[in-house]
């Protein structure tokens, strides 16, 4: 073989695979941004500050940390289990972390059954929600946490949905993100109509919008998306305070 086309083969026991970080953020950004507005809205509907609050969150934002490894993020859900179960007499706070790594693998094979826009669903159901639970368990369900719970859920899934309307899905996939939401919605107005008018507006103008304009990039949809929840958000704080 001539020099010039001579290629160095590296030994099978030297090739080495990249290694991936041990922490890392989800890469779909509307996902990171619920996650992130849910916990501060928790933190806020909780009421007093607790230390149970304060590691039930932490614990959350270590193992959304681990989605991308499987194992890692179920032994922190445990270990943070652990602590609250026994160390702070909270089971149903514990229970909330266990929901994390049980959720992935149930959305995870989801998708087989139903395709991915069923783990899509339900991955954004569980990042937006689970906090927020935590937060209703530590104020033994007083009615702003309630106001939090409806809202916050209903916008996450109603962004879910126009996502996958957007994505030219078939009507059946973006159905049960619409349909949830839509129940959450009335039932929000049903307790609280001002939350519920003026926390869906955008969502409005970013349906029209969509409507309206010559095919958005995935990046500005995720953008709007972030700016719909962050006034939903907003609102709640308002109205729950």
């Amino acid at each position: 073989m001539p020099e010039d086309l001579q290629v160095d083969i590296p030994e099978i026991g030297t090739i080495k695979r990249p290694r991936r970080p041990v922490f890392q953020l989800p890469p779909e950004h509307g996902v990171l941004v619920a996650f992130i507005l849910s916990c501060i809205l928790a933190w806020k509907v909780a009421g007093a500050p607790s230390q149970e609050m304060d590691l039930t969150v932490m614990f959350l934002m270590l193992t959304v940390g681990s989605l991308h490894r499987p194992v890692q993020m179920a032994f922190i859900a445990f270990t943070g289990a652990l602590i609250l179960a026994f160390n702070y007499s909270q089971p149903w706070l514990a229970l909330c972390l266990l929901l994390m790594p049980v959720g992935q693998r149930i959305a995870n094979e989801s998708v087989r059954f139903f395709g991915p826009s069923i783990r899509q669903t339900l991955g954004m159901l569980g990042i937006s929600t689970i906090p927020l639970a935590a937060a209703c368990l530590v104020s033994r369900g007083s009615q702003a946490t309630q106001i939090a719970v409806l809202g916050f859920t209903s916008a996450s899934m109603l962004s879910t949905g126009i996502v996958l309307l957007y994505q030219n899905k078939a009507n059946i996939h973006c159905k049960p993100a619409l349909l949830s939401a839509t129940a959450l919605w009335l039932w929000l107005l049903f307790k609280q109509p001002p939350a519920a008018l003026l926390g869906f507006f955008p969502f409005l103008l970013q349906t029209l919008w969509i409507a309206r304009s010559s095919k958005p990039t995935f990046k500005q949809i995720g953008i709007a998306e972030s700016l719909c929840l962050s006034w939903t958000t907003a609102i709640l704080f308002l109205q729950t305070g």
